[in-house]
């Protein structure tokens, strides 16, 4: 009994061989052109075989048509009807029989097998055409009947057919394709190398930024709780605050007076005090500024009087706007502006010693560099995210490329490949 288990062993080895050449081959994209051009080649030689069997039978016929060719020539010249569509008839199934020999080789044939598989079948519907009134009975041709040159076009169609359907089998038809689907997968692959590259670069920079930023924030923090400096760094906040405060003041009534200005234009011709008006037109946070008595709500009640009396000459629209501003100048408004102003005015800048100026100037050196780090951070941040969208829509773009390409081989070439990246 050994010797059935040495043959069992030896069949189950065998299997074993079986499968693993079935199972999937597995190809690196760095390996994909080579990998083409060779499965292209060996394709290529698979096919040379079938088209010298096919080129031979067209020999054949071209040596049979040859002969007719030249008896049915002459006999056009005594027989004239409708000589000049058969002669381009023969004419053209000698050209194509020539055509077809001339690409002995099976990758020219390939480039050309749609052109030649149509050119037989153009060649006999105009033969069958009853418009051009061809009949060829009525040539009388030594050794051959009127089926001939029918029965020629049909076997050069059956040939071409039957050449064509092998192309298909081997599926060399369809490499184009498959060479297309390889570009766009080898393309998407450089695509995602250079988006995450990017990425990466953008991440360090983040990672640099982020460093820097927290840096800065370690050093105002100490500068901040350092209790020599606690009530300069008070001061300098309470500067700050005093000067907005005084930017607000400055805006309110630069805004007040810019909206009352087209009736300051009208009464500067009839005020009693024509230059402070002007004055107000021209420059107005200037001149409220300087105009300690507040004469302007005087000016203002006057104005408000004519408007009343209805002898300002301004549109009704324009009115409608400004009467109850000029109601409010009449009001504690521009007192209480006034005096705003002059309580914050001028801001008193604490005498400082020049070690305390140092540590304000460091102060707004660090929060100048953590304000910029900070905008950055940000920024990268957004950029970072668009990338990675980027980045993982390429990936995918590539998987699904990926499965056509593979999809492609098994289909037309019966062979199944993994690829690798």
């Amino acid at each position: 009994m050994g010797w059935i288990d040495k043959l069992t062993s030896y069949v189950g080895s065998f299997q074993g061989k079986v499968e693993l050449e079935r199972s999937p081959s597995r190809i690196n994209l760095t390996d994909l052109d080579n990998w083409l051009k060779n499965t292209k080649n060996n394709l290529f030689l698979s096919l040379q075989d079938d088209l010298s069997n096919y080129l031979n039978k067209i020999k054949d016929l071209k040596w049979n048509y040859d002969d007719y060719f030249e008896i049915f020539n002459k006999q056009i010249l005594y027989n004239p009807k409708g000589k000049e569509d058969i002669r381009e008839i023969l004419f053209s199934t000698k050209k194509l029989l020539n055509y077809i020999l001339k690409y002995s080789k099976i990758s020219q044939h390939v480039e050309k097998v749609e052109q030649i598989n149509q050119c037989p079948i153009t060649i006999k519907n105009k033969l069958e055409d009853r418009s051009l009134n061809i009949n060829l009975n009525n040539f009388r041709i030594q050794n051959y009947d009127s089926d001939f040159l029918p029965n020629i076009l049909n076997k050069i169609i059956s040939l071409n057919q039957n050449f064509k359907e092998k192309l298909i089998i081997s599926g060399i038809l369809k490499y184009g394709l498959i060479e297309q689907s390889a570009f766009r997968v080898t393309n998407s692959s450089k695509k995602i190398k250079l988006l995450n590259n990017v990425l990466l670069e953008k991440r360090a920079r983040f990672a640099s930024s982020a460093i820097k930023s927290n840096e800065n924030e370690d050093d105002l923090k100490k500068i901040k709780l350092d209790p020599a400096f606690v009530n300069i760094i008070k001061e300098k906040h309470e500067i700050k605050k005093l000067k907005k405060q005084k930017n607000k003041f400055n805006h309110e009534i630069v805004n007040y007076l810019e909206s009352i200005k087209p009736a300051l234009e009208k009464y500067v011709a009839i005020s009693q005090n024509p230059q402070l008006i002007q004055n107000y037109i021209e420059n107005p946070l200037k001149t409220f500024k300087n105009d300690e008595g507040l004469t302007i709500i005087h000016e203002i009640s006057h104005i408000n009087m004519i408007i009343t009396s209805g002898k300002l000459d301004l549109p009704l629209s324009i009115l409608n706007n400004i009467i109850p501003l000029i109601e409010k100048g009449e009001s504690d408004f521009l007192k209480d502006l006034h005096k705003n102003i002059y309580d914050i005015t001028p801001i008193q800048v604490p005498t400082e010693p020049q070690a305390d100026n140092q540590v304000l100037n460091r102060i707004d050196e660090i929060e100048y560099r953590l304000e910029h780090y900070t905008k950055l951070n940000d920024k990268l941040q957004q950029e970072i995210e668009q990338s990675t969208f980027q980045l993982n829509q390429e990936i995918e773009k590539q998987k699904f490329e990926k499965s056509i390409f593979e999809n492609l081989i098994k289909v037309n070439i019966k062979r199944e490949i993994i690829l690798n990246f």
